[in-house]
């Protein structure tokens, strides 16, 4: 992954036009990994930082109501909450929310379709589940603050209020089936 960081960079900074584009989008898809590994990794400074660029890339690049960006934002805040830095992983899933919440507003304006109508379904799952993972990053932070006040240490990896870990949102289709399985949100692709 950081060999294909460095490329997609040169790429990026060499190139114009589609090129440039797809090498930009795919330097973002490398950060997003990067974070991605560095959250299962426990390494969740790290996973900040390369989310936090990705993230950058993703709104100087998509449309603001893009999936990709609202991916980005649920990843953040996930590994912003295992850092213990819980008011910016609340304002970050409240982003991802609110880039759903836009996607809807959008296709609605659009008109019907069994695409349109399926993909407003999933929106408003989406939009749930988020807010579920907003009430277990508070619910981390209430224990969080319970084991400081009683002196005891605190672990590095928390997990959910429901007793299962956090794992990253799936980006492939069909992926809100499997996020129920694993009590994950998944936002999807642009």
């Amino acid at each position: 992954l950081e060999l294909a960081k460095v490329l997609y960079i040169n790429i990026s900074n060499n190139s114009s036009g589609d090129r440039k584009k797809d090498a930009d989008e795919k330097v973002s898809d490398v950060f997003l990994s990067l974070g991605e590994v560095s959250l299962e990794n426990e390494e969740y400074e790290m996973s900040v930082d390369d989310l936090t660029v990705c993230l950058r890339m993703r709104k100087e690049t998509l449309p603001a109501d893009s999936r990709s960006i609202a991916e980005t934002c649920y990843q953040l805040g996930v590994a912003l909450a295992f850092a213990g830095k819980f008011p910016e992983a609340e304002t970050n899933l409240n982003m991802a929310i609110d880039v759903l919440e836009a996607r809807h507003r959008n296709l609605g304006a659009m008109g019907a379709s069994d695409n349109v109508a399926k993909e407003i379904t999933d929106l408003v799952a989406l939009v749930n589940e988020i807010k579920d993972k907003i009430m277990d990053t508070k619910d981390m932070e209430k224990g969080t603050m319970q084991m400081a006040k009683e002196g005891k240490v605190i672990p590095a990896f928390l997990g959910s209020s429901s007793g299962r870990a956090a794992r990253p949102i799936e980006v492939r289709s069909g992926a809100a089936k499997a996020a129920k399985e694993t009590e994950a949100a998944t936002v999807g692709i642009a």
